[in-house]
């Protein structure tokens, strides 16, 4: 029909910079962007250039493009929630990060459009970014350990991958400092 669905054309970006390629990431959205519903478009660049800083290291360029975004599906508002409190997490902007998982967890629990089983891995995500924050402020020798065992556990025994959020946390816990 000559658009492009704005959840395909994120997708597409992700799967690029998934594979580290930020040439082909950023070729993908210069060629196809004038494919996507006019409506989305800034909100699709928007999110996509977020993902591509993210991946690349470009943190507050991607919290202030991430910001920006507002999409009308509430499946792609749950994306942009994740990256917001990845981001944050990143930053070391920890009590921040604890205020929005706590109330993305609220408004989640409350959301008809989410499936249960999306749910329950989101769910998962935000109690484990919790438990990371423990991990990176513990000072505690055998609070610490405790809380790497618990988290090593919860992540391999119930955590799902959905939008890459098990790769991110097993990324996040390889740079713990584990002494």
């Amino acid at each position: 029909l000559g658009e492009l669905l704005y959840p395909d054309f994120i997708n597409y970006v992700k799967v690029f910079m998934r594979f580290g390629n930020k040439a082909l990431a950023g070729k993908f959205i210069e060629d196809y962007s004038g494919l996507l519903p006019a409506d989305q478009l800034d909100n699709c660049i928007n999110f996509s250039n977020a993902f591509v800083y993210h991946c690349t290291g470009q943190l507050k360029e991607a919290l202030a493009l991430i910001s920006k975004v507002n999409f009308p599906l509430q499946i792609m508002k749950v994306q942009v929630k994740i990256m917001q409190i990845q981001l944050n997490y990143q930053l070391g902007y920890f009590e921040e990060t604890r205020e929005q998982s706590e109330y993305f967890r609220k408004s989640l629990v409350k959301e008809e459009q989410i499936s249960a089983d999306y749910k329950r891995s989101i769910l998962g995500f935000l109690k484990l970014i919790v438990s990371l924050i423990n991990i990176k402020l513990s000072t505690d020798k055998k609070s610490k350990e405790y809380e790497i065992n618990k988290f090593k556990y919860d992540m391999n025994l119930n955590q799902k991958n959905h939008f890459g959020i098990k790769f991110w946390l097993e990324d996040r816990f390889a740079e713990i400092d584990l002494k």
